[in-house]
Formats: structure tokens, C-alpha cells, sequence
């Protein structure tokens, strides 16, 4: 093997079954090159280590334990490492082949854009958790070591290689910071701490032992130079930078780059903390929170303010619960096929049925021991038993709210299942395994008194896992009193494969199947067991699509997509898999903005399970996108004529005329919806919402209130400030806002209500801090979007109440930008100039704001405008048709 000196004489070599075709780059740690691998037609790139760690034995020996741990990493962000190898006494790695740049070169001297920061950052985020979870540490995050494809995706390069030095610290431990990166960088040390001084942690400065928190650390300052373009720490010599990472802050993003979000700040911040067991402790906490502002700047951060009106006279602060159209995420998939039931050994308990409509919460299921996979299999089971009891209600009066919808609720208690759902019964279901033989046992409870109304216990051998199911349905069908059709019969007896094995592992796929990487990951894995077993098997080709959605929706990782669209059609063409290989594939093409297509997949599976409300729910949204509306209403109205004495339907049109401001029918609808399902908080508060839009103030408090004696919740006690305020009992209506803020205290416009309330209730000092606190909130929300008109505005009235006549008038101003005929902006613009005491100004946009079509029984109950009542002009206006 050619010394490195000599290394372009290894172009058009071939080493080993590698053909060296060019040079890509080199460094301190190696040089790398393109070739190409001749036994499998590809392309890889080979690094060949310098002298002094390939003549060093101990060294060596070290790198390749260190690079085979690496190689061991299988994640689509970090850089794949196939091979190591020697020739003539020669090391090199064989790795990924990757086309696009570092990101050192990415990124140059300029700041990149938020949305590619974020989403890099979180690719990255995830790589570093990956690996950190298998006990790797990079020790050398930085620029140079990640590079992006052309695709724009981010790979870390030579992970786990860092640690590779024959240098040690004081205390022992390798603290190597130069990796094989193709790049050299500045600023490296010539002493015991070796490379690149800039990213590195302050332990690691000190020489201590290192942990993953250093990789964090260093991912802080990578993330820091993606938004500012310029390097947190850096000075003219070693050891200026190597203070400035000990003892000095950077300069914030706020300085230098005043247009980002302050949340990338706090999470930079919270990245660099000195002090490591006060940083970030793990890369997935750092995911996490980039994850969640990713979305909220995507958003606008108006997740809160999509549901509502006005602030007051507006009503933008009437919050409608629209999650009533979306309660069952869940695809629950119904399996059909011959299974024959065994005898098996029962006992019953016996009580009082509780008569008429029967709503059963179907809580979390119970193991008898620490048991990961028959946990999931559990939770398989019960979202299959709950499928199967749902189709009954084609045909009888029974509701059933499956586990996972508790689950993705937080609710863990039939209490709370009572107030969130109306349940009045409660399924538990537990299993047991002793050797071959698994036990399981249910409980119907009524909700109301805590009694246990009937049980039944079985037992079965793991290999006919079909009898549990089977049993466990048809006997909880007896125990809820209802009497099975011959159809009905069957279908609760009917799988889509005759193989138990396959059977089993799907039912663990479906316990593992929620939106949590690790846990997709066992997902995938128990559905192409259940697949191998049995190619066949419709309902598993649905819920791998399935599982490759969600890891898409988690990634934004697009090979995701056509692997979930593969499957879900897959599904539809084997044919057994019922509505959900269609409402699989609708969900991919809503996804995509393929309205059209979705429409006919959805169609698809409310044709074949009338009883599917998610379906039913897609299908209407996907019209309302096409703005086909009357269709959409079609659609909903046909979902209450298959279930008519089904509550959700009725709540499901509401939420659809609410939206379209069609009110009185809002309210007829809400109002059956209450009255199918007694005690339930969130059709009230529904209620409650129309009609204030409706005028009906006194109607609407009763309803909140209502509402709020069955289950305290944000929304209710929000609305019946809004509500109080409007008949000016100023007290009542700050006492119900700070009882919202007790529960919420996240948006700024329910600051400014609370401020709204005190001021005209007297309690002028009390006011001033909420308007603070809420122009404190706003203008950090504005930070994510300066053009934001609705903040724009708020911020104008706030300051108005505050008396600062200059930035209530700059404010207002910039909201007006381009929305000169927006009714709502025109009323807030006379609201800022009847507060700064300019009344001829506030008639003049109170004019221009009625002439757009702002309403006039709002103007009249606001209480901003109560001192122009006795105004003639103001008068004339309101007369005025």
C-alpha cells in the first residue's frame, strides 16, 4: 500500500474490490476518496487513516472497535460505515457514499434560513438520541462532520470515530476531538487536548470524563452558527476561545438575528449551559422541543387562536371544541375470516344492566407481569375487541371508546372517561400467561356507581390465541345485553388469516403502534412477522402502511411515503382488510393535498363500514378542502341517518355549521348531541360558544356553567368570561378567565381579556400587569411572524390601555397594512382610538368598519364603546341599515 505522501498515485487503483476513481477530500485524520465497489456496482467512499494511528497497534485496535460499534448504527442520518479493512498494513473505512456538501460549507459565513435550521436540526437531534442510546458519543460535533445531501438531508460523519487518539487527559480517558472528517479546520490544539477548539464542551476544555452531554453541547454551537452564520465561540488564539467556552456567553440571537423565534433561542440557551447537569440531558429532549417549535412556526403559532373569534367584540376568545370531529384517531382495523371457538372455563357475576343507551370506555389493559410483549399484545387485543363491539353499533344503541383514544386524551380513569365522554360503563380487561396457557378476565363497571355489573374469566393455550378474542367479544356482547344477528355472529368471529403465530404478531404491531419512533420501529418489525407468516394478510399490510406514515409524519423523511402508500394499496388489493387499507390510503393522499383521490378512498371505506366515524369525518374535510361544502354537509347528515342515535354525529354537523356561521343550526345541533349522551362537558361548552355568537349571553353562561360542574376544562371557563363581560358583571368574568389561566396560561390574548375584565371592573393596577404580561407574550409570538395582523392589532389595543399613544398608533398602523377593508381590523382600529380619548377618529373607523359588515349587536354589547352610547353620530351609525 502507497504511503499517504504518495496517495494520488491511488487514483484508477483498485484496493481490494474497490476502484478508486477520484480524491474527494483530506485532513489531519485521513484522506477520502470515490470508488466504486466492483462485486456490488456501487459507490462508496474509502478513508485511509494516516501513520501514526496505523503503525500504532493499541491505536488501531481502538479505532476498530470503535468503528465497528459505529457500523452497528442504522439510522438514515448518520453515515453508514460497511467496512473495515487493511491492505499492505494500511487501514481504511469503506462508508456511505453521500452527494451534496458539508454543512461547514453550507453554510459559509451566512445565516440559513429557520425552516432548513429546524429541520436539519432535527434530523441531527435524532441521529445524536440514536446513537447516544446505543452508548456511542461523536465527542467532535461540528460543521465539517455533517454533511448535507442534495436532498437536503443531514448525515453526521464518522460517528463513534472521535474517540480514536493515543492523547489522554490527566484523567485518563481518550478526549480526542479531531474525527476523520474530510475537512481540517482551524483552531486546533498542539498540546494534550487535540483538535477542534471551537465546538467543544467545557469538560471537554477541562480534560474531564465525557459523557453524551457534550455532544450536546457541541450540537448547541452547530446549531447556533446554522441561524447566525457565525461561530458561538472563536478568538484570535486557543486559548482566547477556549475562556470563551469556559466563561463566556455568545452574543444572542436576538442581537444578531432579531427575526428569529425566541424558543431557538431558549433551546441554544439550554444547549450551552456550562454546568452540564443543568444542559439538556438527552438528544431526544432537544428533538422534542425543535419538533414542537418546528410546528409552531409552520403554523404561525396559531394553533389556539385558529378556534376562535375576536377578542371581544370580535369574540376572537370564543373557543368552540372542535376536537369533537376528531375524538377517534385511531384506525381500528376489522379483521374477518373462519375461527372456531374452543370450551373454556367461565365464571359470571351478575348486576343490574344499566338499560337504553350503553357507552362503554374501554380502559388501559392490564398484565400480570412486567411483560413488554404480552403488554402489546394486550393492547392489540382490546383495539381489536373495541373494532369488533363498534361495528355493532350499526344496529344497536351501544357507543364503545376504544383504549387508545383514552390514551391519547390522558385519560387513565372511568371518572374521567364519564366526564370527557359521557361513558356510563367501563371495560377492564387483564391477561395472564403461565406457561403455555394465557388468562384473561373482563369486568363491565358502571360508571356511576364504581359496581361491577358482570365478568368473565377464560383461559386458553398461546397457540389458539383466536379463542381469546373470539370469546372475550361474543361474551362482553352477551354481558352488554345485546342481541347478536346471524351476520353479527359472524363477524365477530371472523380473522383475516387462519394462522395463530400470524394472528399474535399482528396483534403486537397494533400494541405498538402509536407515534413514538422506538415503538413504530417494533411495530414494523411485528407486522412483517405477521406478513411473513402470512403474505396474504390484509389487515397487517394496513398497519405497516400505517406505521411508515406515522414515521413519516414524525421524520419528514420522504422514502416513508412511498413505502406507506405500497402498503396500504397492498392491502386494498388482497381485499381483507375492510375499510382501513381505503382509509389508510386516503389518509396518504390527504396528506398530500390529493383531495380528489382522497375523496374516493374515504368514500371507499365508508361504503364498507358505515359505523367508521374517522372515515366519515375525512371525507367531509376533504370536500370542505375542495370547497365543496354542500357535499361535505351531505356527507355528515348521512353519518347521523347510519347511527341516529349516535351523539357524535350531531356534534360532528355542529362543529360544520359553526364553522360556516350557520349558528341557530350549530346550536339544534349541539343541543341533540347534549341530550344523547347526559353529562358529558363538552357539548355544553359547545353550546355555550354558539350561543354567544348567537347573542344569547345569559343562555350561554348557563350552559358554561353546566359545563364546567360536570368537568372544569380551559375552553368553558374562557367562553363564560367572554360571556360575563358581555352583560357586564366585569368580577365574575376576571374570576372564570383566571380560572382558564390556571389551566392554560400559554396564550396572550386571554392575558388581555383578564386585562380587559379587571380594567373595566375597576381594578385599574391589577389590569395594567395582565396587559404587561400579555404584551410581553405577544410581541415574542410576533418574533415568528412580524407581518402577524391579528397580533399586530392586539398589540395596538394593549398599549392603548396602557395609554402609550406612540406604539398603540405604530402598532395599529402596521396592522392595517394591506387590510384596509378587514371588518375586525377596522372595529380594533376604532376601539385604539376610542381608548386614546380621539372620538371623532373612532366614529370615522367605527363608520368603516360597519360599512365591511361588522356587526352591529357587537359594537353595541362591547364595553369599550359604552361611553359613545350617548353620542348622536354613534347613534346615527347604529341606525343605519
Amino acid at each position: 500500500m502507497p504511503a499517504m505522501a504518495t496517495e494520488d498515485k491511488l487514483l484508477g487503483q483498485t484496493i481490494s474490490h474497490y476502484r478508486v476513481f477520484e480524491k474527494l477530500g483530506g485532513g489531519g485524520m485521513g484522506v477520502v476518496y470515490k470508488a466504486e465497489d466492483v462485486k456490488l456496482g456501487r459507490f462508496v467512499a474509502l478513508k485511509f487513516l494516516p501513520d501514526d494511528v496505523a503503525k500504532d497497534p493499541q491505536a488501531l485496535a481502538r479505532f476498530q472497535r470503535e468503528a465497528k460499534a459505529a457500523s452497528a448504527l442504522n439510522h438514515p442520518n448518520i453515515c453508514t460505515i460497511h467496512e473495515i479493512d487493511e491492505q499492505n498494513g494500511q487501514a481504511f473505512i469503506v462508508m456511505e457514499y453521500l452527494d451534496g456538501v458539508t454543512l461547514k460549507h453550507r453554510i459559509g459565513s451566512k445565516p440559513m434560513e429557520i425552516d432548513e435550521v429546524l429541520s436539519l436540526g432535527i434530523e441531527l437531534a435524532d441521529a445524536l438520541d440514536a446513537a447516544h442510546s446505543a452508548r456511542i458519543i461523536h465527542r467532535d460535533i461540528k460543521p465539517a462532520n455533517i454533511f448535507v445531501t442534495k436532498k437536503g438531508h443531514a448525515k453526521i460523519l464518522d460517528f463513534g470515530l472521535a474517540k480514536v487518539s493515543t492523547t489522554r487527559s490527566s484523567a485518563g480517558d481518550e478526549i480526542t476531538l479531531a474525527t476523520l472528517g474530510a475537512d481540517s479546520e482551524q483552531l486546533t490544539s498542539p498540546g494534550s487536548v487535540v483538535g477542534t477548539v471551537a465546538y467543544m464542551s467545557p469538560e471537554q476544555a477541562r480534560g474531564e470524563a465525557l459523557d453524551v452531554r457534550t455532544d450536546l453541547f457541541s450540537f448547541g454551537v452547530l446549531l447556533y452558527e446554522m441561524a447566525t452564520g457565525k461561530q458561538a465561540f472563536s478568538g484570535p488564539t486557543w486559548a482566547v476561545t477556549v475562556h470563551a467556552i469556559l466563561a463566556q456567553a455568545p452574543v444572542s440571537l436576538q442581537e444578531s438575528q432579531p427575526d428569529l423565534p425566541h424558543r431557538m433561542q431558549e433551546i441554544i440557551d439550554k444547549c450551552l449551559i456550562k454546568n452540564r447537569d443543568l444542559r439538556y440531558q438527552t438528544a431526544a429532549e432537544i428533538h422534542r422541543d425543535l419538533l414542537r417549535l418546528k410546528k409552531d412556526y409552520e403554523s404561525g403559532k396559531k394553533l389556539k387562536s385558529a378556534q376562535t373569534a375576536a377578542r371581544w367584540a370580535p369574540l376572537r376568545k370564543i373557543r368552540l371544541g372542535l376536537s369533537v370531529a376528531t375524538l377517534f384517531l385511531l384506525i381500528a382495523l376489522v379483521v374477518w375470516g373462519p375461527a372456531a371457538l374452543r370450551k373454556l372455563m367461565a365464571s359470571r357475576v351478575g348486576g343490574a344492566l344499566i338499560a337504553g343507551r350503553k357507552s362503554v370506555a374501554v380502559l388501559p389493559i392490564s398484565v400480570g407481569a412486567d411483560d413488554p410483549k404480552l403488554a402489546a399484545f394486550g393492547k392489540g387485543l382490546l383495539e381489536d375487541i373495541a373494532a369488533k363491539l363498534s361495528q355493532l353499533s350499526a344496529n344497536h344503541d351501544l357507543e364503545v371508546i376504544p383504549a387508545r383514544t383514552l390514551e391519547n386524551r390522558k385519560i387513565a380513569t372511568l371518572g374521567d372517561a364519564m366526564k370527557e365522554f359521557g361513558a356510563n360503563l367501563g371495560l377492564t380487561v387483564s391477561l395472564k400467561q403461565e406457561d403455555q396457557l394465557v388468562r384473561a378476565t373482563y369486568s363491565l363497571i358502571d360508571a356511576k356507581t364504581d359496581k361491577n355489573l358482570a365478568a368473565d374469566s377464560l383461559t386458553a393455550p398461546i397457540s389458539d390465541l383466536f379463542a381469546i378474542e373470539d370469546k372475550l367479544t361474543s361474551s362482553i356482547a352477551n354481558a352488554l345485553n345485546v342481541s347478536l344477528r346471524t351476520d353479527e355472529k359472524q363477524a365477530l368471529a371472523g380473522h383475516a388469516t387462519t394462522i395463530p403465530e400470524a394472528y399474535q404478531y399482528f396483534l403486537e404491531g397494533q400494541g405498538y403502534l402509536r407515534p413514538q419512533r422506538e415503538a413504530l420501529t417494533s411495530a414494523e418489525a411485528m407486522f412483517q412477522q405477521a406478513l411473513k407468516l402470512d403474505p396474504n394478510y390484509g389487515p397487517a399490510e394496513a398497519g405497516l402502511g400505517q406505521t411508515y406514515w406515522f414515521l413519516y409524519d414524525l421524520t419528514k423523511q420522504e422514502r416513508w411515503i412511498d413505502m406507506a402508500q405500497k402498503h396500504c394499496a397492498k392491502a386494498i388489493e388482497l381485499g381483507n382488510s375492510g375499510a382501513e387499507g381505503h382509509a389508510c390510503l386516503g389518509t396518504i393522499e390527504n396528506g398530500h393535498g390529493n383531495y380528489e383521490k382522497a375523496l374516493e378512498q374515504f368514500r371507499q371505506a365508508v361504503q364498507l363500514d358505515p359505523t367508521n366515524d374517522q372515515a366519515y369525518s375525512h371525507l367531509a374535510e376533504a370536500y370542505q378542502k375542495l370547497n365543496q361544502l354542500d357535499k361535505a354537509e351531505e356527507v355528515l347528515k348521512r353519518r347521523i341517518t347510519a347511527r341516529p342515535d349516535y351523539w357524535r354525529g350531531y356534534s360532528g354537523l355542529g362543529v360544520f355549521y359553526f364553522g360556516q356561521a350557520e349558528y341557530e343550526k350549530a346550536q339544534a345541533m349541539f343541543e341533540k348531541a347534549a341530550s344523547l349522551r347526559a353529562n358529558n362537558y363538552g357539548d355544553y361548552k359547545n353550546l355555550g360558544a354558539v350561543l354567544i355568537y348567537e347573542g344569547k349571553d345569559e343562555d350561554a353562561i348557563r350552559a358554561l356553567e353546566k359545563s364546567i360542574a360536570i368537568r372544569p376544562s380551559y375552553g368553558a371557563y374562557q367562553n363564560l368570561g367572554v360571556a360575563e363581560s358581555r352583560v357586564r358583571r366585569f368580577d365574575r368574568a376576571a374570576q372564570a378567565t383566571e380560572q382558564a389561566l390556571k389551566l392554560d396560561d400559554s396564550d396572550y390574548q386571554v392575558w388581555g381579556n383578564l386585562g380587559d375584565f379587571l380594567y373595566y371592573g375597576g381594578d385599574k393596577a391589577r389590569a395594567t400587569d395582565a396587559y404587561k404580561k400579555a404584551i410581553s407574550m405577544a410581541e415574542q409570538q410576533l418574533r415568528i411572524n412580524p407581518r402577524d395582523n391579528n397580533v399586530l392589532s392586539d398589540l395596538a389595543d394593549y398599549s392603548a390601555m396602557l395609554g402609550d399613544r406612540g406604539r398603540a398608533l405604530d402598532y395599529l398602523d402596521r396592522s392595517l397594512a394591506g387590510k384596509e377593508k378587514d371588518k375586525d381590523l377596522l372595529f380594533r382600529a376604532a376601539l385604539v382610538y376610542n381608548q386614546l380619548h380621539e372620538t371623532g377618529t373612532a366614529l370615522e373607523w367605527l363608520r368603516k368598519s360597519l360599512a365591511a359588515g361588522f356587526s352591529k349587536s357587537v359594537v353595541s354589547k362591547t364595553p369599550d364603546l359604552d361611553n359613545l352610547h350617548d353620542n348622536p353620530q354613534y347613534q346615527s351609525l347604529m341606525k343605519q341599515k
